[in-house]
């Protein structure tokens, strides 16, 4: 028993110890996620989607709000893809000072849970990527988001098997000014 407690108020205190070490310097919080953490709000756009040789339009929706008091940035999502069905998502999205990445993780009501990790390429443009395996193969999602202005976001997906285009989603994402919380 008194080495449950010892050990369980080890793990406590290092845990304490990496939340002082993480949120103590300058490599944390808001600031390093950028404009992605100004983007409170509804957003949607329509968007066009390349599988294969098909292509489709569909409305897209997107809403954006900080969180974990204000150390992250929620975002739900949701669209009706063409044969594919009705698509609800949750996103969290967080800078990790250990590698100096910022990590979008996601689940969906689809079946996927995954990982994105990226970094801005610029002032206004964010990369990241996912890397994982289907069917044995090589799977790789890459997601470039360019904002135009600060109502306006183009998005490009594309999605790779051994390298060859599988899937390719695009569009230029606009916000509701009036869902932006003062």
């Amino acid at each position: 028993m008194k080495k449950s407690i010892k050990y369980l108020t080890a793990v406590a205190i290092m845990g304490l110890a990496n939340i002082a070490v993480g949120q103590s310097g300058p490599t944390c919080g808001l600031g390093n996620l950028g404009w992605l953490s100004n983007l409170d709000g509804h957003w949607q756009a329509l968007v066009k989607i390349t599988i294969g040789q098909e292509q489709s339009e569909t409305m897209y929706y997107a809403d954006f709000s900080t969180t974990s008091d204000g150390q992250a940035v929620l975002m739900k999502e949701e669209s009706d893809i063409p044969n594919v069905g009705k698509l609800h998502g949750t996103n969290l999205i967080g800078f990790d000072p250990n590698d100096g990445k910022i990590h979008w993780f996601t689940v969906d009501n689809l079946g996927t849970t995954h990982e994105h990790i990226g970094s801005f390429s610029n002032q206004h443009h964010f990369v990241m990527a996912r890397h994982s395996m289907q069917n044995g193969k090589n799977y790789k999602e890459d997601i470039s988001m360019h904002l135009k202005g600060s109502d306006n976001l183009d998005l490009k997906v594309t999605a790779t098997i051994d390298g060859v285009i599988q899937e390719i989603i695009e569009g230029t994402f606009v916000r509701d000014r009036a869902t932006v919380n003062p």
